[in-house]
C-alpha cells in the first residue's frame, strides 16, 4: 500500500531529497513520515501540506487524542464517573467506581 504523501510527492515530480530539502529535514526522516513509521506533530504537517498546496487532513490521519477538562465548582461531583454521567460520557463496562477513584477490573 503507498501513502498519499508518498502519492503527491511524486504527482509534484519531486524527488525525495528535493521535498526534504524543501522541509529543511533528512530524505530518511521524509521516507519514514511517508511510510508511516514515524509521526509528525501540527507544525510539521501543515509544512508538508503546504508544500504541496494541501490541507493537513488531506495527507495525514490524526491519531493522538489529549484528555478533555471541564471547569467544575468544588464539590459539585463526588466521583469523576459521577462526572462523566453527568456529561453523557460513556465509561467502558470494564471500568468501575470504588471509593472516590474509577478503577480497572482485572
Amino acid at each position: 500500500m503507498e501513502s498519499v504523501l508518498k502519492r503527491t510527492r511524486e504527482r509534484f515530480g519531486m524527488t525525495l531529497e528535493q521535498a526534504a530539502r524543501h522541509l529543511s529535514i533528512s530524505p530518511g526522516y521524509l521516507l519514514q513520515i511517508e511510510c508511516g513509521r514515524r509521526g509528525v506533530g501540527a507544525p510539521r504537517a501543515m509544512q508538508i501540506a503546504e508544500l504541496y498546496g494541501m490541507n493537513e487532513d488531506e495527507l495525514f490521519v490524526p491519531i493522538r487524542f489529549k484528555a478533555r477538562f471541564v471547569r467544575i465548582k468544588e464539590g459539585d461531583y463526588d466521583t469523576a464517573a459521577d462526572l462523566a454521567v453527568d456529561s453523557g460520557i460513556h465509561i467502558a463496562d470494564h471500568l468501575h467506581h470504588s471509593g472516590d477513584q474509577a478503577q480497572k477490573t482485572v
